[in-house]
């Protein structure tokens, strides 16, 4: 019998055997991601957009797992070795999937603007609108998902009941330009340098499992250490990318560590948030 979902086995595995494991998946989940890419690309021609938008969002959580195994590199392990299994999780979690898609294409000038962004993306629910407190929504990733796979039916903040389908995302998904996704080209850069070899992932761990950064640590540091590791892999022999924009997308789009960040989903209270939106009504 096979079991699956047992990423999490990778934490009793010694550093040898972690980064051969890795590399190893890299390459299938790269190898699937691209697939799918080209799969999506063919269904828009033919104007198939709502499976090519269920099968994107399939590519975009695939390109994050990428992204997410490479930051369980970069993972200290020691001296706590419960941020690096707690980490793991992510993988097989939707939530910090589409998370990790969306980082990709944020320009935080810190890691507090990167960390903030993500705090929200994990609320069960939050306020929007022209006051900023207008209507309650739920979490955006989630229902995303689910609105682009299945028919349901809701109930809107102010009462209203209705219908939603895939149908919806149709016209928009006839809009979209899939190849300009941040989490699918920092996947491909990351695989270009290297990063599906072993020996790749030793260099990266080596430099990133020590490297320390806090809130106010601004993204032109974080250039200066992805500059470092690039370096670090031309020493080395690695060949270098087939792709000449590789390096300067990971300087522009690859993300701070994330293994920090817990990901779970905040149970915002509805009735907390009603409170707001009544006392932001009163102002205006």
């Amino acid at each position: 019998m096979t079991e699956p979902r047992r990423i999490a086995d990778l934490a009793q595995l010694t550093d040898k055997r972690l980064f051969e494991e890795i590399a190893a998946g890299l390459v299938l989940i790269h190898e699937n991601a691209q697939r799918l890419c080209e799969s999506v690309e063919l269904l828009a021609q033919q104007e198939q957009f709502r499976a090519a938008e269920i099968i994107k969002n399939v590519a975009l959580e695939e390109a994050a797992k990428y992204l997410i195994l490479i930051d369980a590199a970069r993972c200290p392990r020691k001296p706590e070795p419960k941020l690096f299994s707690d980490h793991l999780w992510k993988f097989t979690d939707h939530l910090p999937r589409g998370i990790y898609a969306k980082v990709c294409d944020w320009l935080p000038a810190n890691f507090k603007e990167l960390r903030e962004g993500v705090a929200r993306e994990c609320e069960a629910y939050y306020l929007d609108g022209p006051t900023s407190a207008n209507w309650m929504f739920r979490n955006d990733i989630i229902r995303a998902r689910e609105e682009a796979l299945y028919v349901d039916y809701v109930v809107d903040d102010d009462g209203t009941r209705r219908w939603v389908s895939p149908q919806a995302m149709e016209e928009l998904s006839s809009r979209m330009f899939f190849s300009e996704h941040g989490v699918i080209c920092v996947m491909h850069a990351l695989h270009d340098v290297g990063f599906g070899a072993a020996e790749a992932l030793a260099i990266l761990a080596q430099h990133w499992r020590t490297w320390r950064f806090a809130d106010d640590t601004r993204h032109a540091v974080l250039q200066d250490s992805i500059r470092q590791t690039l370096s670090a892999l031309k020493e080395s022999g690695m060949p270098p990318p087939k792709d000449g924009r590789a390096y300067s997308t990971l300087l522009e789009r690859w993300p701070f560590p994330l293994h920090v960040l817990p990901m779970r989903r905040i149970e915002t209270s509805k009735d907390k948030l009603r409170e707001i939106q009544g006392g932001n009504s009163a102002r205006y």
